[in-house]
């Protein structure tokens, strides 16, 4: 997520940090199962006060973080889009702008495409990820909300930030996950 942020939201990449480090913050589940998003908004309700004297954060700034992670649930229900739309909403323009974008380059491409790739569809899942349907929700959802397009960033042009060895693992994870849908018994 560093390169991407230093890419697309530079000045931001400390607190975009931050809010990925909450995001993946561990509230319950197992170990390697991901962290369900109202576990870790709850979590990082009952202790807010220490996040935010910690990160150094406002109470926009912290907001903000929260409407991101809400964007990475999975799936995004009816209603979990319309708590999401509300926490967009109740935030300042330019923080819910920044919100939206990150949210949807968070949940897109840190997400989503690290949670499936051991998945038996994952080769069809990844082909998807990054493609302008993706993002459907996003650009509709700034509309309504009075931000205009959003600037979300293609799978192809992401590709292209990311460092060698990164490109070379989505590139492996891709060639494995086709290999394992081969083997599927489903087939």
């Amino acid at each position: 997520m560093e390169r991407l942020a230093a890419a697309y939201f530079p000045g931001y990449e400390d607190y975009l940090a931050g809010v990925a480090a909450l995001h993946d913050v561990e509230v319950g589940p197992p170990p390697g199962t991901p962290a369900g998003v109202s576990a870790t908004l709850a979590w990082m309700d009952a202790n807010g006060s220490e996040l935010k004297a910690r990160l150094r954060w406002s109470q926009q700034q912290f907001e903000t973080a929260k409407a991101v992670i809400m964007r990475t649930e999975s799936p995004l229900t009816k209603d979990r889009r319309q708590s999401y739309r509300r926490a967009l909403a109740a935030l300042p323009p330019d923080w819910r702008a920044l919100a939206l974008r990150v949210g949807a380059i968070l949940s897109e491409y840190a997400d989503k495409a690290s949670r499936y790739l051991e998945d038996p569809e994952a080769r069809r899942f990844l082909r998807t990820v990054g493609r302008r349907e993706s993002f459907v929700f996003d650009h509709r959802l700034a509309v309504e909300l009075g931000l205009g397009a959003p600037r979300i960033p293609l799978i192809d042009e992401v590709l292209t930030r990311l460092s060698a060895c990164q490109r070379e693992d989505f590139k492996t994870s891709l060639a494995r996950a086709q290999y394992c849908s081969n083997m599927s018994p489903s087939r």
